[in-house]
C-alpha cells in the first residue's frame, strides 16, 4: 500500500467513523438532502416507511442519527472522490455535513 491508497483509505474510514458517530439537526439534514426545513420535518411524521426520517425529539428539536444516511454518504463520496484528489488529498479532510 502506497501513500497515497494509505491516505484514501484513512479518508474513507474518517467519512464512515464521522457518518455513523454523530446526529444532525433538522437544518444540517435539510442541507444535506438538499430539501427545505419543513419537508425534513413531514418526513420524520410521515408514515410512509419509503421516505421516512428517523429522529429523536429533543427538547424543540430532533437529534437525526447519520447512521441511516450512509448510503447517501457514500454516493456524495463517491462523486466528489475526483474532487477530492485534485484538492484534498494531503489537506484536512472536509466534513460532508
Amino acid at each position: 500500500m502506497n501513500k497515497y491508497e494509505m491516505i484514501e483509505a484513512n479518508y474513507i474510514a474518517l467519512v464512515l467513523f464521522d457518518a455513523t458517530n454523530v446526529c444532525m439537526s433538522v437544518a444540517e439534514c435539510a442541507e444535506f438532502l438538499g430539501v427545505h426545513e419543513k419537508t425534513v420535518k413531514n418526513r420524520i411524521y410521515t408514515k410512509d416507511k419509503t421516505k421516512k426520517i428517523e429522529a429523536k425529539r429533543y427538547g424543540k428539536g430532533y437529534s437525526i442519527p447519520k447512521a441511516q444516511f450512509i448510503k447517501e454518504i457514500v454516493e456524495k463520496f463517491k462523486k466528489d472522490e475526483g474532487e477530492w484528489y485534485n484538492t484534498k488529498l494531503l489537506g484536512k479532510p472536509e466534513r460532508l455535513f
